[in-house]
């Protein structure tokens, strides 16, 4: 052990004496590992950002939309560019067009929301709201530049209050619609915060009139300002019953039946439970399915994989320059063993055994490559916290798991470069590598 100690002693005692060389020596192995870590703790942060606006959504929802749900869109089924970029581009979900999107046909009906209404209580809902979609374009309240009026093709949501609170939407100001407004078809509507502010600025909307297609609305809540998850911009819909929407825009179906199970542990076997009552009603195996069943852990599941698998590819793209830091490693090395030949040569005469030599080159390999590494986690950590100022909602998370896979690689790649230096310099002879000029 002691001898041991002793040639760890000579390696950094070999190292300390070219600093610049070790330095730049380990310059690869330095940039290595900061690129993993960087870039690893930005793929954290962005998953754990989405992840928590899917959460956001509702754990215990359960969502049932009819058709495949289409690549790109959110969980009302739209594509939601909002207002900022001139307007909101929606599917149409009762077979009509919406602009710029195609259409996708409406297999959910009314019969269907019965179905799940009157097993609420066997399959532990506390809600269910249907819900229908549609767009209309409307005029801002602001004006142009050249004091012309501006109009934007918002998103209408036609729904129950019930859904409000499935969604956890609050208001702000007055109220939802009532039950019986959604059974007499009645021209009321609640509007979204940003969409409040767009359509009347700093006015009080509560009374006021919208007008969707060919008719009049009145104002009756505005809900409180939510934070946009990207899959459901709250803020900017404006909602209706769903009867009134299928009366304005004659519709018959429905796009989507939302429920909220009763606790998380319960929604598995309602998904199960709502899946082959909706199958059986419409003569449907799960191959053939014409509707969707799925919750938030569905849609976080996928986007973990996701994440990871994109994640992974950053740090293999990365974990490039660790393998040329490595070959850097080695040619510094053999060159080591070139300088060093008579000292070499002079240790052996005097009794220094193979394994002693070999070991000190390795030694000092691994401990370039393992300085190397924990400097590199350093300045990837302070190169991912600082690249989250200027990440949009994205907080970089340097996870304890990539700083010890960091250590390890570093160690692994000193050793495996570190090898065959370290085993031409024992295979030395001792009487050659005196007469070594």
């Amino acid at each position: 052990m002691k001898r041991t100690f002793r040639i760890l002693a000579q390696s950094f005692r070999a190292i300390g004496r070219n600093k610049g060389r070790s330095f730049l020596t380990m310059l690869g192995i330095i940039i290595g590992i900061a690129s993993v870590i960087a870039l690893v703790a930005i793929g954290n942060g962005a998953s754990n950002r989405i992840t928590g606006r899917i959460s956001s959504l509702g754990t215990n929802v359960i969502t049932v939309r009819s058709g495949a749900a289409p690549t790109g869109a959110n969980a009302d089924g739209v594509f939601g560019a909002g207002l900022g970029g001139g307007g909101q581009k929606v599917v149409r979900m009762d077979g009509g067009e919406g602009p710029s999107a195609k259409s996708i046909r409406a297999t959910l009906t009314t019969d269907d929301l019965k179905t799940i209404k009157d097993n609420a209580n066997a399959w532990n809902l506390t809600g269910v709201a249907g819900y229908t979609s549609s767009n209309s374009e409307l005029t801002l309240h602001d004006k142009d530049s050249s004091g012309n009026n501006q109009t934007v093709r918002m998103a209408i949501s036609g729904a129950e209050p019930s859904y409000f609170d499935i969604q956890s939407l609050t208001f702000a100001k007055g109220k939802a619609f009532t039950s019986s407004d959604v059974t007499s078809a009645n021209k009321v509507i609640v509007l979204g915060s940003q969409a409040a502010s767009d359509l009347f600025g700093t006015d009080n909307p509560i009374g006021q009139t919208v007008k969707l297609e060919n008719d009049t609305y009145t104002v009756v809540g505005v809900l409180d300002s939510k934070e946009e998850s990207g899959f459901n911009n709250a803020n900017r819909q404006l909602y209706i019953p769903y009867t009134s929407a299928q009366s304005t825009y004659s519709l018959t179906n429905l796009s989507a039946i939302y429920a909220k199970a009763s606790s998380e542990n319960v929604v598995a076997s309602a998904k199960t439970d709502i899946t082959n009552k909706l199958l059986s009603a419409h003569g449907k195996t799960d191959k053939t399915a014409d509707f969707s069943v799925s919750t938030p852990d569905d849609l976080l599941n996928t986007v973990k994989q996701s994440t990871s698998v994109f994640t992974t590819l950053l740090a293999g793209i990365a974990s490039i320059s660790l393998v040329v830091g490595g070959i850097g490693i080695m040619n510094i090395m053999l060159v080591a063993v070139s300088e060093r030949t008579r000292e070499i040569g002079l240790r052996k005469a005097i009794g220094a055994r193979t394994r002693d030599v070999m070991l000190q080159f390795v030694f000092e390999s691994v401990l370039l490559c393992l300085a190397g590494g924990l400097i590199g986690i350093a300045v990837g950590a302070l190169t991912a916290a600082n690249a989250g100022r200027f990440l949009n909602d994205i907080t970089p998370s340097v996870s304890m798991s990539s700083v010890l896979l960091a250590v390890g690689v570093s160690t692994l790649v000193g050793l495996v470069f570190g090898i065959y230096p370290a085993a031409k310099a024992a295979r030395l002879n001792p009487i050659d590598a005196l007469r070594y000029e």
